[in-house]
């Protein structure tokens, strides 16, 4: 895991919002994403210097892992997608 600076910070919130994007529109095809809408609203993950991070991707970026440790809260997050 790497530490988020200015450097990357927005790297890490435009990869975590992609997934969040596209998880909220697999869910538009079977009629209940605003469900999915709600939890993302009621955990919001914002990536902050100081967090850590890591991301991995494969079959040309179909397939990804995300980690990110948010230092404040003490949790660790991860999002996974396959195509």
């Amino acid at each position: 895991m790497i530490a988020l600076s200015t450097d990357n910070v927005d790297e890490a919130k435009k990869k975590i919002d992609h997934f969040i994007t596209t998880t909220i529109t697999m869910y538009q095809f079977q009629g209940n994403e605003e469900q999915v809408k709600e939890a993302f609203a009621h955990y919001p993950i914002e990536p902050q210097i100081g967090d850590f991070y890591f991301y991995k991707e494969k079959n040309g970026g179909f397939d990804y892992f995300i980690a990110l440790f948010k230092q404040d809260e003490n949790k660790l997050y991860t999002f996974e997608w396959h195509q």
